[in-house]
């Protein structure tokens, strides 16, 4: 039978920074706040800048060869060449996490099966049930916006520094459905990319816009 790993636990468990004392490799990154930076051990990188870690969000991302980023788990397997749950496997291994125990069949729990409801009735519950919130989650982008700009003069003039810049990705879309506007990618809490904000470089009344979601292209 084979092993079950609920990845979302094995995420919240173990922090990249361990992963990296793991590695043998914490020493070559500098900590600046909640960040911190060093070459990238993925593509055996030498700029000392290149690949970034948020700590408070427990992702990574690369600013060079690789141009990728995301969570613990995808750190491992992309290091390990191995699929996601084998990398949440070996992480379960490594750090001595609690094996976790496969779900069971809730329709097996259930007392008596319940009877099919008639299509009038399922209409008139239908009907009653109120709407839920809309909650979901952005789903990650199928694109990525290429060749930001991040020296363009905009972003100086805002007093932002090029550690700020570096570390969030931001930079001016000459190419896209966001031509024109200075751009910051959002991801979400597992460092995938799923939306970009923007406002127009300019010093004009657009200046203030408000800050756009981009379509997929």
């Amino acid at each position: 039978m084979s092993r079950f790993v609920d990845f979302k636990a094995v995420k919240a468990a173990v922090s990249l920074l361990q992963v990296l004392e793991h590695y043998g490799i914490a020493g070559k990154f500098k900590r600046s706040g909640d960040s911190l930076s060093g070459p990238c051990p993925l593509h055996d990188g030498q700029n000392p800048t290149q690949f970034r870690v948020s700590i408070g969000k427990n992702c990574w991302h690369c600013f060079g060869r690789c141009n990728d980023g995301g969570n613990v788990l995808e750190f491992v397997a992309r290091k390990e060449s191995v699929s996601l749950r084998e990398a949440a496997l070996m992480l379960c291994d490594w750090f001595q996490l609690p094996e976790g125990e496969k779900p069971a069949d809730k329709r097996s729990q259930e007392p008596d099966a319940k009877k099919p409801e008639s299509p009038k009735t399922a209409a008139k519950a239908k009907a009653k049930a109120p709407e839920p919130d809309d909650d979901t989650p952005n789903k990650p982008l199928g694109f990525e916006l290429q060749s930001l700009d991040a020296a363009h003069p905009y972003i100086a003039e805002r007093g932002m520094s090029a550690e700020c810049v570096a570390h969030f990705g931001i930079g001016y879309c000459q190419k896209g459905s966001m031509t024109g506007r200075i751009v910051v990618p959002i991801h979400n809490a597992d460092g995938q990319l799923v939306a970009y904000a923007g406002r127009y470089a300019k010093s004009d009344s657009h200046d203030s816009v408000v800050p756009l979601v981009a379509p997929a292209a």
